[in-house]
């Protein structure tokens, strides 16, 4: 197989690419129909958490429906965060612009697996920004992911709480 797959995986385009590249197997391997995940879909949605931040349609695509995974999920985003915003804090305190795009490229992943698009897109822009070296508005930037990501963590916890009950 020679082909790429971006994160986050979706799951239908991850079936989709094995499939064209299995296709001699494709008699034993079920598909289901359209209206069949249609149908799965609007079902998962219906039970879907509604989390500020969180695209709930994105995040159940991307956890495949399954709840129990995005909670798990939500769970290692609160706690691993901390760290993360720590070491990008300090890579920008020591004008460290390369290793500061590589953990906000770690940010940006974990964002787009929890369904939180916005973050997702502030940390595309402040990678490439970082990246390129382009420190006029780094600091403008960060400042305003740091608050996107605290009010993020803030509405996932009190729904990990709320799960809890």
């Amino acid at each position: 197989m020679n082909d790429f797959i971006a994160k986050p995986i979706d799951p239908e385009i991850l079936f989709n690419t094995l499939h064209k590249w299995l296709t001699h197997y494709s008699e034993s391997i079920a598909i289901a129909t359209s209206d069949q995940n249609l149908s799965a879909k609007r079902t998962a949605l219906v039970n879907w958490p509604i989390i500020a931040g969180i695209d709930s349609a994105s995040a159940a695509h991307i956890s495949g429906g399954d709840k129990q995974l995005f909670d798990e999920v939500l769970q290692i985003f609160v706690e691993d965060n901390p760290a993360i915003m720590d070491q990008i804090n300090s890579h920008f305190a020591q004008n460290r612009l390369n290793n500061a795009a590589n953990v906000i490229h770690k940010l940006k992943g974990q964002a787009a697996y929890i369904g939180a698009r916005e973050l997702t897109e502030a940390c595309s822009v402040l990678e490439m920004d970082a990246l390129k070296e382009q420190s006029d508005q780094i600091n403008e930037k960060w400042n305003a992911i740091e608050l996107q990501n605290r009010r993020l963590l803030t509405a996932i916890t009190a729904y990990l709480i709320g799960c809890g009950d």
